[in-house]
């Protein structure tokens, strides 16, 4: 999305038409922003610890993810997480630094617009035992 050159960052027209497209939608919904915004807000300055999970399902239609003869296409899902965390991070001003864990999931939409649909909750940081503990029942 943005190119290094001459030691200088420079946005791609990809990464400028994504801002804008950003930017609309933070215009669009500024009410339902505003309100995340205040809750998350309040969550991370009254917990200790705050953690949040940000689940990013990217959508895309049938046709963009499996060829006629149902083989998988190479659209790599994972490469959309980090423009969704920026994205997240930046419509409700709150530093991607809160976001410790969460899932990313290809599905398929319901028309040929592209979208992605976030979910944030709460969540507390797992130590490393905790994580592997789950794998051994």
């Amino acid at each position: 999305m943005a190119q290094y050159r001459t030691g200088r960052l420079i946005h791609t027209p990809v990464y400028r038409n994504w801002k804008s497209h950003i930017q609309f939608y933070k215009a669009s919904n500024r009410g339902q922003l505003v309100y995340a915004q205040k809750m998350l807000t309040d969550y991370v300055n009254k917990n200790k610890f705050p953690a949040l999970k940000v689940d990013c399902y990217h959508c895309f239609s049938i046709t963009d993810l499996w060829t006629k003869n149902g083989k998988p296409k190479q659209i790599d899902g994972n490469n959309r997480i980090k423009g969704a965390l920026d994205a997240v991070s930046w419509l409700i001003d709150v530093d991607d630094k809160y976001f410790f864990e969460g899932d990313s999931a290809k599905i398929i939409g319901n028309n040929k617009d592209r979208r992605t649909h976030i979910r944030i909750l709460p969540t507390a940081c797992r130590s490393e035992s905790d994580f592997l503990s789950q794998y051994e029942k």
